[in-house]
């Protein structure tokens, strides 16, 4: 598994790629990313969002979602700390509502 690397957002990938892990993450389109959140389970959140189990998840597939990446971060308090910084720096669509 390769953190800070992109994948294609498909369940088969997320299965294959994304960890069991605590950490942040973020979605994109083609051009920009449009989520971006945090989660005890990289994999397991990706997955519902991918299910459309979330509630942003319509948003996401919306916006025509095709790449996940991650970071490993340990801890809620810190993974929330990072997500917010990457919220700010790249003002994801779906994370407006």
């Amino acid at each position: 598994m390769a953190e800070n690397t992109w994948h294609r957002f498909t369940e088969h990938n997320v299965l294959a790629n994304a960890p069991d892990d605590s950490g942040v993450y973020r979605i994109a389109d083609a051009d920009r990313t449009i989520y971006v959140g945090e989660s005890a389970s990289i994999q397991r959140r990706l997955l519902a969002h991918y299910r459309e189990q979330t509630p942003q998840s319509g948003c996401i597939h919306e916006q025509g979602a095709i790449l996940y990446e991650y970071k490993l971060v340990s801890g809620p308090k810190a993974r929330e700390e990072e997500e917010t910084r990457w919220r700010h720096r790249l003002d994801p669509v779906c994370n407006r509502q």
